[in-house]
Parts: C-alpha cells; sequence; structure tokens
C-alpha cells in the first residue's frame, strides 16, 4: 500500500507518523496522522504521486500546519452554546449527535466551530462533548438552530459576482461563513420569507456542497425542464466537487405551503431506462 510505504518513509526521517481514517461527509478518507506535541497533530490526506515527492510534499505542508495546530477549545456548557452549529451531510454511519433532515439522503448533525488565525476549526458533536459540557442533546440542538438561524443568508448571483442586487434566476444559501453552510436551507421561516419575495410557492433546490445550496424561485416558465436541474447537480459533483464535500446527486422540488415539503427530482438519465 502507498500509504503503509509513505509512512514507513516518514518514520525513517524522523517523523511521528501513523494510518489514520477519516470520515467526512459519509466519506472514508485514508489518511496519515503526524503528531506535533502531545497527541496535538495534524492528518494528511496523500494522493497519487511518486513516494519521494509526495513525501517531501507531506514534509512541507507539516512543517506548515504545526504552526497552525489550533489550540484545543475547553470544552465547557458556555463555548458550547456560542460554538455549536447544525451541519448537513450524506446519510452516515458515523456515532455522531444527527438526525434525519427532510431531505431525502441527507442528514443534520451538530458541531463545533471557532476561529484562529483567520483559519476555522471544527469538531463532530459526539455525546462525551455533550457530557463534558453538561449540554442535553435538546438543548444543543436548540442552540445549534440559533447560532446557524443568526448566520443564514441568502443572497442572488447578481449581488455575489457583481455586488448589485438585481432579480436573479440563482439564489445562493448558506452562513456568512461560507463555511458548511448547507444547513441553512432548514431555516423554515427564511424560506417562507423567500417564496413569498418572489411571489412562488415552489423553489427548486439544488445541493451544490456541504458549504451551500442553490435556490430558483419557480415563476412562469423559468423552471420548464426539472430533470436538467438534477442532471447539473450530476454533473458538477462530478468535475467540480471534493468528494468529502458532496452531498447528493439530485435537486429537489421545495413545496413551502400548506407545510414544507421536499421533494426528488429525477435526472434524465433515470427518465430513459
Amino acid at each position: 500500500m502507498i500509504r503503509e510505504k509513505i509512512i514507513t518513509e516518514l518514520r525513517k526521517r524522523g517523523y511521528h507518523a501513523e494510518e489514520k481514517d477519516v470520515v467526512k461527509n459519509g466519506e472514508v478518507l485514508e489518511g496519515i496522522y503526524m503528531e506535533v506535541l502531545h497527541g496535538k497533530g495534524t492528518i494528511i490526506y496523500p494522493e497519487k504521486f511518486a513516494i519521494d515527492s509526495l513525501v517531501n510534499k507531506i514534509v512541507q505542508i507539516f512543517e506548515q500546519d504545526k504552526s497552525l495546530t489550533p489550540k484545543l477549545p475547553d470544552i465547557n456548557k458556555d463555548f458550547v452554546e456560542n460554538h455549536i452549529y447544525i451541519g448537513m451531510q450524506k446519510n452516515s454511519a458515523e456515532p455522531i449527535i444527527k438526525r434525519a433532515s427532510r431531505l431525502e439522503g441527507l442528514e443534520s448533525y451538530l458541531y463545533l466551530r471557532w476561529k484562529e488565525k483567520y483559519k476555522y476549526f471544527t469538531t463532530r458533536v459526539s455525546q462525551v462533548i455533550l457530557d463534558a459540557a453538561a449540554i442535553t442533546e435538546s438543548k444543543a440542538w436548540e442552540f445549534a438552530t440559533i447560532n446557524s438561524d443568526a448566520e443564514m443568508e441568502i443572497k442572488g448571483f447578481s449581488e455575489i459576482f457583481f455586488e448589485e442586487e438585481a432579480e436573479d434566476i440563482f439564489y445562493v444559501i448558506s452562513n456568512k461563513a461560507k463555511f458548511r453552510g448547507a444547513s441553512a436551507i432548514l431555516n423554515e421561516k427564511a424560506l417562507i420569507e423567500f417564496g413569498e419575495k418572489h411571489k412562488t410557492n415552489k423553489l427548486v433546490v439544488l445541493p451544490s456542497s456541504i458549504h451551500e445550496m442553490i435556490l430558483v424561485p419557480y415563476i412562469g416558465g423559468i423552471c420548464e425542464s426539472f430533470s436538467e436541474f438534477t442532471d447539473i447537480v450530476k454533473s458538477v459533483n462530478n468535475t467540480v466537487v471534493k468528494p468529502e464535500e458532496e452531498l447528493v446527486d439530485n435537486a429537489y422540488m421545495l413545496t413551502l405551503r400548506p407545510e414544507i415539503r421536499f421533494d426528488v427530482i429525477e435526472g434524465t438519465s433515470k427518465k430513459s431506462k
């Protein structure tokens, strides 16, 4: 195995290195954990390069990253209440605090987020963390919802790319940090207000990545071939989005009233079978 050979070479050079598999958004990534000091370290994910050049690159990344290794925060009630958020990912078997969502194939989960040296750091919330902070799971979801809703924002492509507001076809829903913001789609109050603003009861939802989703107001003849939206999602996932940041390979039709409902939109490839 390439990873084993890399670890052997790293150890020859005097580095503490070991295998470390990490689950991100339902994807198992084979990483190499390199310890900096007393249980703190960084995980690097090797790719297909020659062993020598790859080891040199890993050493370079490690030397850069160890200066950015965050000081682990004190896990207490106050910290958790102010730094807990809701994330969204593909359904998984991870032993973390999570629950099913209204969007088929996706689940929501709790994570802690803090910032150091202009960089965000996160960790998924487990029962161990809640116990350490003396917070119940129901309270954790309550605080995470408040924090996530406070950062939610919807911006049209014109505002994002040209810094001017206009009547757009595509709108990005995320959080102000643009980081793990796909869960903003769970803010039902904001979705209903957005629909009312655009005089529609239906929205097409494109799961862009774990960081954001795209909304398309269903108005008149703008959306005639809905299956093409799912084809777009599949194409983007296959060519642009990292596997660990993908959500699902389909778009959704969101109905706002009389109650929130997400229906999967089938792609043209499935319809042709």
